[in-house]
């Protein structure tokens, strides 16, 4: 048999307290993201109040609201495509909003949310993009 001496449990004990002192750490830290699912029904109606108001507006507006775009993309002739993206792990939401004489002639949305079952498709993610500019 071997003998455990009670020094030895005792050199375990600050390990002990560090992860139970860590556990409580992530334990209370969790509000951060139940927070940000609170946020999801609004965001998408940000989103769908966002964009019909879209095309005609200025470029240099949404700029103003949403920020400079993330690059420009191939568009057809005598148009130019600014791209935003707002992305978190596989979820995104990319729109392209096709310029033509500084005022948007059209968009395109691609969004999905594989990484949340529960969002409807993960156009609160475009929403985000936007949500500054419907105020």
């Amino acid at each position: 048999m071997i003998f455990r001496s009670p020094a030895k449990r005792w050199h375990d004990m600050p390990r002990r307290t560090g992860r139970l002192y860590g556990a409580l750490l992530l334990l209370a830290g969790c509000g951060g993201p139940v927070n940000e699912f609170v946020t999801i029904p609004e965001e998408e109606a940000a989103w769908r109040a966002a964009a019909p108001r879209l095309v005609g507006m200025p470029l240099a507006a949404i700029e103003n609201c949403a920020g400079a775009p993330l690059g420009e993309a191939p568009a057809q002739p005598g148009f130019s495509a600014a791209v935003y993206r707002n992305q978190d792990l596989k979820n995104y939401c990319e729109v392209r909003l096709y310029i033509r004489d500084g005022r948007v002639a059209g968009y395109t949305a691609d969004f999905d949310a594989p990484e949340y079952l529960w969002l409807h498709d993960g156009s609160n993610y475009c929403g985000r993009i936007f949500r500054s500019c419907m105020r």
